[in-house]
């Protein structure tokens, strides 16, 4: 459809994206960002869950959490 100098440039590439070692995670940490709380959970096949929420969200947790 397009040719000559507006012809889209197509970029080929094969391979696979470069894989990250999961190591050193760390531990869990909950931190003040702004105005909300920042928890960072680390997960058991890698990777961090990370959540913001607010003082009342986390006041709301930590009671659900202290009901167990």
């Amino acid at each position: 459809m397009f040719g000559g100098a507006f012809a889209p440039k197509v970029k080929e590439t094969c391979g696979m994206a470069a894989m990250k070692p999961r190591t050193g995670e760390g531990p869990l940490e909950a931190v003040k960002e702004g105005r909300g709380i920042v928890v960072r959970v680390p997960l058991e096949g890698g990777g961090r869950l990370v959540v913001e929420m607010t003082r009342e969200e986390a006041d709301e947790l930590r009671d659900a959490l202290a009901a167990l």
